[in-house]
């Protein structure tokens, strides 16, 4: 039995040794993909002026999403509203 198991593991061992050579692959997404990716999430959800009646923790996209309603540009956000709007419908 040992011996049947050794030649197995050989074989193996012989078939997959240079394994990382045939898989080589030096396409990546780079460093910077996942800060990227969320900055272009951020900039594309219209910003909502906060009502004040907002109650708990802030989650997920919370924080870039709602704002205090002299610190958004109204023009931006009715356009970027309205589009959204019409994707999502």
């Amino acid at each position: 039995m040992t011996d049947l198991v050794n030649n197995i593991v050989g074989n193996l061992e012989k078939k997959f040794d240079n394994i990382k050579d045939k898989f080589n692959s030096t396409a990546n997404l780079g460093l910077t993909w996942k800060n990227d990716a969320l900055n272009m999430t951020i900039s594309e959800i219209p910003r909502i002026p906060l009502s004040g009646t907002e109650r708990g923790l802030p989650r997920g996209f919370s924080d870039n999403i709602y704002a205090q309603a002299d610190e958004i540009d109204k023009s931006k956000t009715v356009i970027n509203l309205t589009l959204f709007l019409q994707f999502i419908c």
